[in-house]
This record gives structure tokens, C-alpha cells and sequence, in this order.
């Protein structure tokens, strides 16, 4: 499966896509390159229980990204202090075939609120390149403790102020 000749849809997040999102943020990979403040989720149950108050919360779009008939990721927009902020997640099967930019970029098309955030590890290279291929620039740095790594973090902010800017090398 590759980005560049299937289609990738965009829909609402329901329940019974949540234990696959559960399987995608714990595999290794993934869970140590991720930024995520809060990543803290030590059961199943834990994280659709707090997943489901998100899909609850009205300031929350969070979508499921699908190429042909499979799931392979989510992504969504939360607000962090009041600022509308982007995630995404893509199984790691699917990494490196410019899935995540080109459903961030369907994904920017649907909400247009503006500036929005992003945030990612110093270290997740190719999440940076995902955000700045879509039109993020970078705003500044900050130091967290992450607790998905247990350990001190430096992440990236960046932002998009105006409709995104698209670039075309689509790998991640």
C-alpha cells in the first residue's frame, strides 16, 4: 500500500476505532518518538476511557485516516492552553510513504482555525518534516517531562497563521 495510489479518506473517529489507535501508540517506535505530554495510558481500557471524553468534547475534531478499506492512523485537533493545537498518528506498517502530510493536508482543509499549533521531539525527524511540508514554521523550543519516555524532552512548536502552504516530496 503506498499514499501515492490509493486515496486517502479523512472521516470522524468513532469508538470501535480506538483499540487500533490504543495498538498504534503503544508499539515502541512510536511511543518513544512521540511528544505527547500525557501519554501516560498504563491499560487498554484506560485509554478509550479517556479517548471516548475527547470525542465527547466539542472543541476536539479528531479524525481516522483510511487508505482503501484499512485504518492507518488518526489525526486530530485538540486546544493546549486555550490554542488550538495538530496530532497524528500512523501505524508504524505505513510510515515513511507520505501518509501523515497528506492527511494533515486534507486535515487543514477542514479546520481552518488559524494560528495553529504543533509540536513534535527534536529527535522525531520525520514528524518535523510532516508539519513544515504542510506550512508549520518553527516558533520556538521548550523542555517537558514527557511521560511516555519518563524523561526530560525537547520538542519543537511550530505554527501555521494562514491557509498551508503545500510542498511536494510527500515521504515523511
Amino acid at each position: 500500500m503506498n499514499a501515492d495510489s490509493e486515496h486517502i479518506q479523512l472521516r470522524p473517529t468513532i469508538s470501535d476505532d480506538l483499540p487500533l489507535f490504543y495498538h498504534f501508540q503503544t508499539e515502541h517506535d512510536t511511543h518513544q518518538s512521540s511528544a505527547d505530554h500525557n501519554k501516560n495510558f498504563t491499560t487498554e481500557e484506560h485509554y478509550i476511557n479517556n479517548y471516548l471524553k475527547l470525542l465527547e468534547d466539542p472543541t476536539v475534531n479528531s479524525q481516522t485516516i483510511i487508505i482503501g478499506q484499512t485504518i492507518v492512523g488518526t489525526v486530530a485537533k485538540f486546544l493546549r492552553e486555550d490554542k488550538p493545537e495538530v496530532t497524528y498518528l500512523i501505524d508504524r506498517k505505513h510510515c515513511n510513504k507520505g501518509i501523515a502530510t497528506r492527511a494533515l493536508q486534507q486535515f487543514l482543509s477542514i479546520i481552518t482555525e488559524r494560528p495553529l499549533y504543533g509540536r513534535v521531539a527534536t529527535d522525531n525527524i520525520p514528524s518535523q518534516c510532516v508539519l513544515k511540508k504542510c506550512g508549520f514554521q518553527q516558533i520556538e523550543t521548550a523542555c517537558y517531562y514527557s511521560k511516555s519516555r519518563q524523561a526530560e524532552t525537547d520538542e519543537i512548536i511550530y505554527c501555521i497563521n494562514a491557509g498551508p502552504t503545500f510542498h511536494n516530496d510527500q515521504s515523511e
